[in-house]
């Protein structure tokens, strides 16, 4: 970690983590419930998100989604304690989709 902020809302008591590069630019935001992380996003180079998803007791848990950095969504998928849990979908660049299916335990069902 080079650079770092916090912020905090009183009233849903979520802290957040800012971490950026040597230049400042902002590489993640981490999202804190207490001392828990129950939030992440990612950014490229350029700012644009790169990823989003929640956690609950440290692990993955419901939709993460990836992005191109055109904005466009690469991949989407439902995770439950880290493991994938439900429907995942991957995108091309232009939007169109590539694969759809469905997870559970971990193995494509």
């Amino acid at each position: 970690m080079i650079g770092f902020a916090q912020g905090c809302n009183e009233n849903q008591e979520i802290r957040t983590e800012e971490i950026k590069d040597a230049n400042g630019k902002l590489l993640k935001i981490l999202y804190y419930e207490g001392d828990e992380a129950v939030k992440e996003e990612r950014f490229y180079p350029s700012g644009k998100i790169k990823l989003k998803g929640e956690y609950k007791d440290g692990k993955k848990n419901g939709v993460w989604i990836y992005y191109y950095e055109t904005g466009n969504i690469w991949s989407k998928g439902e995770f439950k304690d880290d493991i994938r849990n439900g429907i995942a979908e991957v995108y091309h660049e232009n939007g169109k989709p590539r694969y759809k299916g469905q997870y559970k335990n971990g193995k494509e069902s």
